[in-house]
C-alpha cells in the first residue's frame, strides 16, 4: 500500500481489533489481470465484448487488451451477483489504494459475512477519513480505500488516462 495509506491501515486494523475484531488484510495491490479476471468471472460473453468496445472506443485500448488476453472466464460455481463492478483501472487496489479484509472469528476460522466486525470496519474506517465499501449500495463488506471517489477514473479524469498509467504499471505480460 502507498504512504500514508499503510500507515493509516495498520492504525486503523488495530483499533477494529481493540474492538473486538480481528481483520486480515488479504488484498491489497491487484495488478489489472487480477482484476479482469475478477470482473469477467461473473458475466457472459456478451457483457465482457461490449466491455471491451467500449474501453476501445474510449482510448483505453490497453484496458481492452488485459480485458480480452486474460482469456474466457466461466460464472464461479455457487456466486450469486458480481464480484466487482469495477474493470480493470477501476479499482484503487490497482494504485495500492485500497485493501480487502476477512474477520477471522475466535477460534481461527474465516468469517466472510459477520455484520458486526465488518461493521465495526467500516464505523472506525469513516471515522479515520477513509471510504468503506460496508456503506455502498453495491456493499463490498471488508473493502476500505484510501480516497473517497469511487473510481480512479474520476481521479484522473478519464480511462484513457488511467489506461496508460496501467500499461506504464503493468505492462503487456499477461501476469497469472
Amino acid at each position: 500500500l502507498t504512504e500514508p495509506f499503510r500507515s493509516q491501515t495498520v492504525d486503523l486494523l488495530a483499533r477494529v481489533k481493540e474492538a473486538g475484531y480481528e481483520l486480515v488484510p488479504y488484498m491489497t495491490l491487484r495488478d489489472v489481470f487480477t482484476q479482469a479476471r475478477l470482473w469477467r468471472s461473473t458475466r457472459g460473453s456478451g457483457e465482457i465484448e461490449a466491455a471491451i468496445a467500449r474501453l476501445t472506443a474510449a482510448g483505453a485500448g490497453y484496458l481492452a487488451w488485459v480485458l480480452e488476453a486474460v482469456g474466457p472466464q466461466f460464472p464461479q460455481p455457487g456466486v450469486k451477483g458480481h464480484v466487482t463492478n469495477a474493470l480493470p483501472g477501476e479499482s484503487w487496489h490497482q494504485f495500492g489504494e485500497a485493501f480487502d479484509a476477512y474477520w477471522r472469528a475466535s477460534d481461527g476460522a474465516i468469517v466472510w459475512g459477520n455484520g458486526d466486525g465488518y461493521e465495526t470496519l467500516g464505523r472506525l474506517a469513516r471515522d479515520a477519513d477513509l471510504e468503506a465499501g460496508y456503506y455502498w449500495e453495491f456493499r463490498d463488506l471488508g473493502h476500505v480505500q484510501y480516497r473517497p471517489a469511487a473510481s480512479p477514473v474520476a481521479n484522473f479524469g478519464s480511462i484513457k488516462i488511467v489506461s496508460q498509467l496501467m500499461e506504464d504499471a503493468f505492462g503487456r505480460e499477461v501476469l497469472s
